[in-house]
C-alpha cells in the first residue's frame, strides 16, 4: 500500500512540476510577446515620425520656394 502511495504522490509531483513548468514558459512566452510588441510599436512610431518629419521638409521647403 505504501509503495502505490509514493507512486501516487510521484505523479502527483511530476503533474504539478509540468504545470508549473508550462505555466512558467506561457508566462515568458506572453511577456516576450509584450516586449515584440513594444519594440514594434517603437518602430512604427519612429517610421512615423520620419514620415511625418518629411512632410513638415515639404512644406517648408514649398513655402520658401514660393516666396
Amino acid at each position: 500500500m505504501s509503495q502505490s502511495l509514493l507512486r501516487v504522490s510521484a505523479d502527483v509531483a511530476t503533474e504539478f512540476d509540468a504545470y508549473t513548468r508550462t505555466a512558467y514558459v506561457e508566462e515568458r512566452i506572453a511577456l516576450m510577446v509584450q516586449k515584440i510588441g513594444y519594440v514594434a510599436a517603437c518602430i512604427d512610431l519612429f517610421h512615423w515620425r520620419h514620415v511625418i518629419d518629411q512632410a513638415l521638409r515639404e512644406v517648408e521647403a514649398e513655402r520658401s520656394a514660393s516666396r
